[in-house]
């Protein structure tokens, strides 16, 4: 995303941004509920072929908190009500225990909030 918005500020075109500001959108729209992260992260992928969110079996398809960093100001400027729900699912995911803030690199989907 960051590419696409940095060659639409180098070119001037702004189609770059838009195609960023278009595949954040569509995530939210088809891989994000109430209740976890973005199907996105070290352990999961959407098939192309598919358009399913898929991830390797031995690795339980947990979120990985690992080399994918969010673009939290341009998710915010597309649907900032979907980057809070994406913000909260994310905390949700990765902290185990809220009373000492325990947190894992790898967060389970569907956790009930706060728990």
């Amino acid at each position: 995303m960051r590419v696409l918005v940095g060659l639409s500020n180098l070119t001037g075109d702004d189609k770059y941004q838009k195609r960023a500001e278009e595949t954040v959108r569509y995530y939210f729209n088809h891989y994000q509920d109430k209740k976890r992260p973005v199907d996105l992260g070290g352990h999961r992928f959407v098939d192309l072929k598919t358009l399913q969110p898929e991830g390797p079996s031995e690795k339980e398809q947990v979120h990985e908190l690992k080399n994918a960093y969010p673009w939290y100001e341009l998710m915010f400027a597309v649907d900032k009500p979907a980057t809070v729900r994406f913000i909260h699912g994310f905390w949700n995911a990765h902290v185990y225990d809220w009373k000492v803030l325990e947190t894992s690199r790898h967060g389970q989907y569907g956790k009930t909030p706060g728990k």
